[in-house]
């Protein structure tokens, strides 16, 4: 699932995820947690601050829990799966560590692009 192609975003066109996230040259981790379940998050180097800028989780396509969390984006369904993007409410990286704000963005704007067809 979090190497699955196509996006939106005109820059990325038929990129999978990790090559769209190469091609911004931050530095990241994709983290499958769970066979349902896959973040993505710039490396911070802190314990506290895990980085994380998006993650996916699959649902059916009769669930809704997704709508428990406060910012979704359901980024497609493809067979009979629901591919949605939960984002963060919080600043996950150090605010005051400018390569970690760029690489946040960058890796925000292919988050924000992926599109499953």
């Amino acid at each position: 699932m979090c190497y699955h192609p196509s996006y939106s975003h005109p820059k990325y066109k038929n990129a999978g995820l990790q090559e769209a996230l190469d091609a911004t040259g931050a530095d990241y981790s994709i983290n499958k947690t769970s066979g349902t379940v896959c973040e993505v998050a710039i490396n911070t180097g802190s314990e506290e601050l895990d980085g994380v800028a998006g993650t996916f989780m699959a649902f059916s396509p009769d669930s809704s829990e997704y709508e428990a969390f406060p910012d979704y984006r359901i980024c497609g369904e493809k067979d009979g799966v629901v591919y949605v993007l939960l984002s963060p409410t919080d600043v996950r990286y150090d605010a005051n560590d400018p390569q970690q704000q760029e690489d946040y963005e960058k890796i925000s704007e292919v988050l924000n692009a992926f599109v499953i067809e």
